[in-house]
């Protein structure tokens, strides 16, 4: 209602489309990269180790997955006589769009900082999208709330915060009371 063009989740059409050469490329990648982490892993103590084991196991069982469903369709084509349908121009913007969003992820998280950057991302493509404001901001919170337990609260990972040498230590001094209080009752 919004007058903006919404989101089409209606992706049964795609099924067909000529990626599974690249995601086969992407799925072999993304092996190396899993398989590098569980050598990696193997150096460090058993306790540091775990979680890199079962997000590589994790990762290596669904990339397989997407290797044998992509080889499967490859396969059918070549059975059938019936290339893939190629790509239309909407299709290529479409798929332009989505690696500038993953850029533009990658560039918001490099400039405003890591928790800022999952709140406010969510949000902007919902409103350039059409969506429910509301809705974006309640994925944004979550986002930020998923990335804040897994990775300061379990992992203790220290992010960068570009935004300190705007604002001051007060944000940081901020978040840091809030951490340790839901630490004290946790």
């Amino acid at each position: 209602f919004s007058g903006k063009k919404s989101i089409d989740m209606d992706v049964i059409h795609e099924l067909t489309r000529a990626q599974e050469k690249g995601s086969l490329g992407i799925g072999f990648i993304l092996m190396v990269i899993f398989s590098s982490m569980i050598v990696t892993a193997t150096m460090w103590p058993a306790r540091a180790s775990l979680p890199v084991y079962f997000i590589a196991g994790l990762g290596l069982f669904l990339t397989s997955i997407q290797i044998a469903r992509d080889g499967y369709m490859l396969r059918v084509q070549a059975r059938t006589g019936k290339g893939p349908k190629p790509f239309t121009r909407a299709e290529n913007l479409l798929e332009f769009n989505a690696w500038i969003w993953l850029a533009a992820l990658v560039l918001g998280t490099w400039l405003l900082g890591f928790h800022l950057a999952f709140v406010i991302y969510p949000l902007l493509f919902g409103y350039i999208y059409g969506a429910n404001l509301k809705n974006s901001l309640y994925i944004g919170i979550v986002a930020l709330a998923l990335c804040w337990m897994i990775f300061d609260y379990f992992i203790g990972a220290v992010w960068p915060n570009p935004l300190d040498t705007f604002i001051g230590d007060g944000l940081m001094s901020l978040y840091n009371l809030i951490s340790d209080a839901v630490r004290g009752v946790a």
